[in-house]
């Protein structure tokens, strides 16, 4: 059985969701892990899942899904892109997002709708037990994006393109209280 607490009120839930915390952290540092002397400095394993987590559950539609990349990075028309793993090759652009080539995976819900987590589809090896382990792609930059769902206009319904609670309250990106869209 699945239990979910709630209450019921005359109040609103206006507030919208930030980003708490992502997994791995961010090193904006080279990589070394190919150096030739020690004291060698090593990052982020392959192997490690990207891990986006909310202040507040988020709505499982828009927060899981499988995203399918094209054979030159791009990502696969009518698969998931609403929060996507980007290998980088450029600077973002001036709307923030990246140019690079897209790191095909799944999204998946979790921890009471408060946490999403990516794994990618590479498959790298086998762990000791004989599991699959998948891989993010060696010595690249990898950017995480997240994506708000357009706000909605007086009157209408908030598409389903972007990170929103389940009160439908759009992303915060910036923590400024107020939401993106």
């Amino acid at each position: 059985d699945y239990q979910w607490s709630f209450e019921v009120g005359t109040f609103l839930d206006v507030t919208p969701p930030t980003i708490q915390s992502v997994l791995p952290l961010p090193d904006n540092t080279a990589d070394s892990a190919q150096c030739g002397t020690p004291p060698c400095r090593h990052d982020q394993p392959r192997n490690a899942m990207v891990q986006v987590n909310f202040n507040e559950p988020i709505l499982p539609t828009v927060a899981s899904g499988s995203t399918a990349v094209t054979s030159n990075g791009g990502i696969q028309a009518g698969t998931y892109n609403i929060m996507r793993v980007v290998s980088v090759e450029d600077s973002p652009s001036a709307e923030g997002l990246s140019s690079g080539k897209f790191i095909a995976g799944k999204w998946e819900i979790g921890n009471q709708y408060q946490t999403s987590e990516f794994t990618s589809t590479d498959l790298c090896a086998q762990n000791s037990c004989g599991g699959d382990v998948f891989c993010l792609p060696g010595g690249a930059e990898i950017r995480g994006e997240v994506l708000a769902a357009t706000l909605s206009t007086a009157g209408g319904l908030t598409p389903l393109d972007g990170i929103q609670d389940v009160a439908g309250n759009s992303l915060d990106g910036n923590k400024n209280k107020t939401a993106q869209g």
